[in-house]
């Protein structure tokens, strides 16, 4: 039952990654071949998942390799997949929140910290001097990434909702309580 349920999140999330590269979309060309493969894929892995016993016959050993690479092929594509696709993905959010560097909403620290990956959100968090710094660096990267999500929204236009989340930010900062 754990196999089933983990392995058909992993096999749905290389079908619909090549579903997004088939039919492609506007911030990304379409890229069919790579596409069809990826969504040929975990249907192929399926079925072999499904026919292990009949490939591996009376051989448990068999059975227990064919179980274990179905898997490590599985989760080196989600890897590779994911690879491929988070550099593009931390462009555009570079893209999206420089101007608000600019504008004094963000921090380039902050930037770094929202396009880099664990490990650099991680080191950022921890430049506070002590816990309650931590927890609030980590609360304002939340309302930055709330703050991206608004101006692609709005496609950088000054909406509401865009203004609304700069203030949030603002607030955070400061460790001004939120009002009810």
């Amino acid at each position: 039952m754990v196999s089933g349920v983990a392995a058909h999140i992993v096999y749905s999330a290389i079908f619909c990654a090549g579903l997004i590269y088939l039919l492609g979309r506007p911030a990304e060309p379409r890229r069919v071949g790579r596409g069809l493969l990826l969504v040929t894929t975990p249907i192929l892995l399926h079925g072999i998942w499904d026919s292990l016993g009949a490939i591996a016959g009376a051989s448990a050993l068999k059975l227990v390799g064919l179980s274990v690479a179905v898997v490590v092929v599985a989760l080196v594509i989600v890897v590779r997949v994911y690879e491929s696709t988070v550099p593009r993905e931390r462009e555009f959010m570079r893209d999206v929140m420089t101007p608000e560097v600019a504008r004094h909403v963000i921090s380039a620290a902050e930037l770094g910290a929202m396009v880099g990956n664990r490990k650099a959100r991680k080191a950022y968090r921890r430049t506070g001097r002590n816990r309650r710094e931590c927890s609030r660096a980590r609360y304002v990267l939340n309302a930055a990434h709330d703050l991206a999500d608004a101006l692609a929204a709005a496609r950088g236009a000054d909406t509401d909702r865009v203004r609304f989340a700069r203030a949030e930010i603002g607030r955070i900062r400061a460790g001004v309580p939120t009002q009810w």
